[in-house]
């Protein structure tokens, strides 16, 4: 999650997420809202058709979701959330060029304008139709909308970290062209035989992305820092630090003594004093280096939602084990076991839910008081934990 200093940071982030299937994961994305409260929720993936109404899968404090359905095919669809009265206002943009985006522009209360667009291309796609189809997309945004800052995101089924790819290489001469660039910088989709980049977060200007591994897909939710003053990293909750407890061993220190000895050793006699605590000085760091190097590790924040509890935490931590040991060993019975935790998980998320409002509101309570009462608790019952994790290979959690 991204690392934040105050709860009005949490409505300046947009939320990019293969999710998969909506109709399989409404409960898992509607926990993780609350958790994040994203101004944007860009969904690739969706998998929903002409026939599927949209308010069924209402997310509390969002206004209605926006949908771009595939016809005819099976699977793909895109779709956008916003945050109810984040903007002043906000309108759909028709997408000619591309078969599956999803384009609104927004306006910010402070007078700044946004265009966001959300993109799936499906990996069969053909790739040439893809490039000239984006192009004529910027540029038509370019042209009709001069003023307004561009971000793309979604999942082009392009991987950005293989560089020396002919059609990675076209894609970002193309995103030169426009004076943009890729904000996502690690992958977003691990298995047990390939690590691959395909979720974009695109800009003009810098922005500050993180990665949730943590996820109900098999692709990690991007998150970046949109709609603020600054786009400058936050390193302030990062600090670097040695693991002395490698020193702790006996054969470790001998081997760290013997080379410090042969770098004292090496220092001229005919060197001053000042260069001679120098070089002294430089030896010790080196053998620190060899033996106890460096590590860099960074608090993260999360936002613990009112209905959260030690079980529903558990039953997390089961369905996260129990999907890396099914991506480890792809048998039929680690399958089973990882549907059962995560139906688990969700039973119990519901569960909760329920319980916390009828205990709050009573049994039926009237659609006014409702809105009120949870408008209230998202502001008062606020509640931040942190925990640390080393920067190895950078998937940052926020549980």
């Amino acid at each position: 999650m991204t690392v934040v200093s105050d709860n009005s940071d949490f409505s300046k982030l947009i939320l990019c997420y293969n999710i998969r299937s909506l109709r399989c994961h409404h409960d898992q994305l509607t926990l993780d809202s609350s958790v994040l409260k994203p101004a944007i929720i860009a969904l690739t993936e969706t998998w929903l058709t002409q026939n599927d109404p949209n308010n069924i899968y209402a997310i509390e404090d969002y206004d209605e979701l926006l949908t771009e359905n595939r016809k005819s095919q099976r699977g793909g669809g895109v779709a956008i959330y916003v945050r109810s009265n984040f903007f002043r206002n906000y309108r759909v943009i028709q997408c000619k060029y591309l078969d599956e985006c999803l384009t609104i522009e927004t306006t910010e209360s402070n007078g700044s304008r946004w265009v966001i667009s959300v993109i799936y291309r499906a990996p069969n796609a053909k790739l040439q139709k893809f490039f000239d189809g984006l192009d004529e997309h910027l540029d038509y945004l370019e042209t009709k909308l001069p003023k307004a800052k561009i971000i793309l995101c979604g999942d082009l089924n392009i991987d950005f970290l293989n560089v020396d790819n002919d059609n990675t290489r076209k894609l970002n001469n193309l995103l030169i062209s426009y004076g943009l660039r890729n904000n996502v910088k690690e992958p977003t989709r691990v298995t047990p035989t390939t690590r691959s980049g395909l979720d974009y977060i695109i800009s003009e200007n810098f922005l500050r992305v993180r990665m949730i591994e943590e996820t109900c897909s098999d692709h990690f939710a991007v998150t970046a820092e949109v709609f603020c003053d600054t786009f400058e990293p936050n390193v302030k909750s990062e600090f670097r630090y040695r693991n002395w407890e490698k020193l702790n061993t006996y054969d470790i220190k001998l081997r760290a003594l013997f080379l410090l000895l042969q770098k004292i050793e090496d220092i001229d006699p005919t060197y001053s004093l000042d260069q001679k605590l120098k070089k002294f000085c430089d030896g010790i760091f080196s053998v620190l280096d060899k033996f106890c190097p460096i590590q860099s590790q960074t608090k993260y924040y999360s936002y613990r939602c009112a209905w959260d509890n030690k079980k529903i935490r558990k039953a997390m931590q089961e369905k996260n084990i129990a999907r890396k040991r099914m991506l480890k060993s792809n048998t039929a019975k680690d399958k089973k076991t990882f549907r059962s935790c995560r139906n688990k998980l969700v039973a119990l998320i519901r569960r909760s839910k329920k319980d916390y409002f009828s205990n709050k509101l009573g049994p039926k309570p009237s659609p006014k008081k409702f809105f009120v009462e949870t408008s209230v608790e998202a502001q008062n019952q606020k509640q931040f934990c942190c925990r640390f994790k080393p920067d190895e290979p950078a998937f940052h959690h926020y549980r």
